[in-house]
């Protein structure tokens, strides 16, 4: 690549122009530069420029990198018809310290006083990548997110689709489908500026369940707990003894609700089973609390259609010492009625 590490074009101007004459200068007043050149360029690409000035002078241009460092100038006529272009130099197959990516300014001005200026950008070569997701149906997934290395790039359209660019490379893709669906992952391989085309199968999440509500009532039917969209892996239940703990669950199957499923309650060695409450709109399983204190890890199982979902929590069963003292205060006053 031609490099020109001086200003001659920029003195050579200014000096004609010190020296142009009164008439030059008004008919100056009527007539403009301009300057074109493509917007983008990548390695191996050569700049070319183009624009119009007035017939027959001179045209010095200058071409800075982004860090505004001078790497090209040159000196062109225009024509009798007022126009001019130069090709001006090939960028290398790859960025460099001289050549940086970045935007370019190009300065452009005339023997007779005029200057103007544009910019280009010098990227590298880029891939469109087109991902398509479909379910196993071969059904367009819409509203799937789409990461690039960890970094969210889109999401995809009606027809399951995003497309967008990046350079050469190996890239982690993932795309995070709405529910019911799960995530799938794969390693791209992109060699600019072949256009890549990854199509993801999303698989259904099957069978999956919901603790929407956990209530406990004591003896004289006073809710003492009420937890709502209770995730009972990270939130033990604490309830006291001698009440009753009722668990509402909801069950999904392809990510419809189901109310024929079998849901059931496994702790302290005994089964307890939901019955699904269409008031409520969701399985209810109720639990009978000994007066004993006790931690107790517990699992809530849902079978459907062959597929089995369940779920473990902890359940801490606290001693009602005000039930016991109640209850001894009552049986001394039927004996002294006696």
């Amino acid at each position: 690549m031609k490099s020109i590490k001086y200003s001659f074009p920029i003195l050579f101007l200014i000096m004609t122009m010190l020296a142009t004459s009164l008439a030059t200068s008004v008919m100056a007043s009527t007539t403009v530069i301009t300057v074109t050149t493509a917007a983008v360029y990548h390695p191996g690409q050569t700049v070319v420029v183009e624009g119009t000035a007035p017939p027959n002078v001179k045209v010095g241009m200058s071409v800075y990198n982004p860090n505004n460092v001078l790497v090209y100038s040159t000196i062109v006529n225009s024509t009798s018809s007022g126009t001019y272009q130069a090709v001006l130099f090939t960028f290398p197959s790859a960025a460099t310290s001289e050549c940086p990516y970045g935007t370019y300014t190009v300065d452009v001005g005339t023997s007779t006083g005029f200057t103007n200026s544009t910019t280009f950008e010098f990227e590298p070569l880029q891939s469109l990548i087109t991902v398509e997701v479909f379910n196993p149906s071969n059904v367009a997934v819409q509203g799937a997110n789409v990461y690039v290395n960890s970094t969210l790039v889109g999401t995809t359209n009606s027809s399951g689709e995003l497309s967008f660019y990046e350079p050469s490379g190996t890239y982690d893709i993932m795309v995070v489908p709405p529910s019911p669906y799960v995530p799938e992952s794969k390693v791209v391989t992109v060699v600019a500026p072949t256009p890549v085309t990854e199509k993801f199968v999303v698989q259904q999440e099957q069978l999956t369940m919901a603790i929407t509500k956990v209530l406990a009532y004591n003896s004289s039917d006073y809710m003492i707990v009420d937890l709502t969209n209770v995730n009972i892996q990270t939130t033990p239940i604490y309830v006291v003894g001698n009440s009753t703990l009722w668990i509402y669950v909801n069950t999904f199957f392809e990510g419809k609700p189901v109310t024929n499923a079998t849901v059931s309650l496994l702790v302290d060695g005994m089964t307890y089973s939901g019955v699904y409450n269409t008031s409520v709109g969701a399985y209810v399983v109720k639990v009978p609390i000994p007066n004993v204190p006790l931690e107790e890890s517990y699992q809530i199982e849902a079978m459907y259609s062959g597929y089995t979902s369940n779920e473990t929590g902890t359940l801490i069963m606290q001693y009602n010492q005000a039930y016991i003292i109640g209850s001894i205060e009552a049986q001394v006053s039927e004996l002294q009625k006696e």
